[in-house]
C-alpha cells in the first residue's frame, strides 16, 4: 500500500511515530530496502501489518532478515536522529488471513528506542471505536501513484472514516467487523499504496488502525481497508 496524492507538511509532526521496515541490508544505497511501515507503541514494540512479515504460504519472516529504522523523515537520508534497530521477535496474529482478517503483527526490537529523541516518539493506542465521518491521517513512504516510485519523504494524507455499511458495500465478501475503511470520496486518488502497509491510521493523535490493503491505490469507490486497533487491543496487550 502507498500514499498517493498525499502532501509533505512543512513540519511533519506525525512521522516521529512511524518507522520504516526494511530488509536487513540495503541493495545500493540507504533506504532502498524499505517495504513496509509500522508505528512505535512502546520503546521496544512496533505495530505493523501481518502481511508485511507473513507470506502467502504462511511462512513468518525470520527476525534477522528485518531492520527497523526510526527518526528518518526522509527514508533515504541518515541524519543525527536516525536510529536503526534489529528485530528480536516477530509476532503475527495467529488467525491472520491474507488480504483478510487480523492483519496485525508486533515486532519486538532487540534494543529500546531512546526516550530523548524528538524524532522518535511512542503513539498512544485508541481506547474506543472511531466514529464514521472522523477525519484522520495516514503517514508513509509508499508509492506516490499506482506502480510509481516510493516517496523519499514521509507523506501525509487526510482521509475520512466510512460507515460499516459503506465499507461492506465496497467489499461485500471480505470486509469484517474487525476492520475499518477510509478514503476521500470524490478524491479517490488520495489513498494508501504499496510501501505504506503496516503504517498507522492516526485519529486525534492516537493509533486507530493499521493500513492493510486496498484496490490499486485510489480506484474509484474502493477505499483503503485498515485493521482496527481497538478491536485488537486485548491481543496487543497479551501478544
Amino acid at each position: 500500500m502507498l500514499i498517493a496524492g498525499g502532501y509533505r507538511p512543512e513540519k511533519n509532526i506525525l512521522s516521529k511515530y512511524v518507522v520504516s521496515i526494511r530488509t536487513s541490508r540495503s541493495t545500493a544505497y540507504f533506504g532502498d530496502n524499505h517495504f513496509c511501515a509500522g508505528s512505535i507503541i512502546s520503546e521496544r514494540l512496533v505495530l505493523t501489518a501481518a502481511h508485511c512479515v507473513v507470506d502467502r504460504r504462511k511462512m513468518v519472516t525470520r527476525p534477522h532478515r528485518l531492520l527497523v529504522v526510526a527518526g528518518a523523515p526522509n527514508r533515504l537520508l541518515r541524519i543525527s536522529t536516525t536510529v536503526e534497530r534489529k528485530v528480536q521477535k516477530v509476532l503475527p496474529h495467529n488467525q491472520f488471513v491474507w488480504k483478510g482478517v487480523h492483519d496485525i503483527a508486533l515486532l519486538l526490537l532487540a534494543k529500546r528506542f531512546p526516550d530523548d529523541n524528538d524524532n522518535i516518539k511512542v503513539i498512544p493506542l485508541i481506547n474506543d471505536f472511531v466514529t464514521p465521518g472522523t477525519v484522520c491521517q495516514i503517514v508513509g513512504w509508499g508509492q506516490i501513484f499506482f506502480r510509481g516510485p516510493y516517496s523519499a519523504n514521509a507523506l501525509v494524507a487526510n482521509v475520512t472514516i466510512f460507515s460499516y455499511e459503506y465499507c461492506r458495500k465496497a467489499y461485500p465478501r471480505t470486509f469484517h467487523e474487525s476492520m475499518l475503511c477510509a478514503g476521500r470520496e470524490n478524491e479517490w486518488d488520495i489513498d494508501a499504496c504499496r510501501g505504506d502497509s503496516g503504517g498507522p491510521l492516526i485519529c486525534n493523535g492516537h493509533s486507530a488502525a493499521i493500513i492493510s490493503w486496498g484496490s490499486h491505490c485510489g480506484e474509484n469507490g474502493k477505499p483503503t481497508v485498515f485493521t482496527s486497533v481497538h478491536h485488537h487491543r486485548q491481543w496487543i496487550n497479551f501478544a
